[in-house]
């Protein structure tokens, strides 16, 4: 839940700056407010967003295991990888 949390915290923190910034929200390094460190972090908030699982993927772990629900239903469970390529495949002619 923390991981979510944060990073919803970073994406809003991120947009707000460059909201607050307006048309210097484009200008980086010497040229920007505070020598482009909003700009880093704005940019930088992707990798906080996607490493570890989307939001999307964190919402579903956080129900599964702390809520209890039940899984997402995977008819290509039993199912080996080759075997998907395969039908794939043949679903393409």
């Amino acid at each position: 839940m923390l991981k979510l949390a944060v990073s919803r915290h970073t994406a809003a923190t991120g947009d707000l700056v460059m909201a607050l910034e307006g048309p210097h929200g484009m200008l980086m390094d010497t040229w920007a407010p505070a020598d482009g460190f909003w700009q880093q972090y704005f940019l930088g908030q992707w990798s906080i967003r996607i490493g570890g699982g989307t939001d999307q993927i964190q919402r579903n772990i956080i129900g599964e295991r702390a809520l209890g629900l039940p899984r997402e239903v995977r008819a290509d469970k039993d199912v080996p990888f080759k075997a998907l390529a395969g039908v794939a495949a043949q679903g393409v002619s």
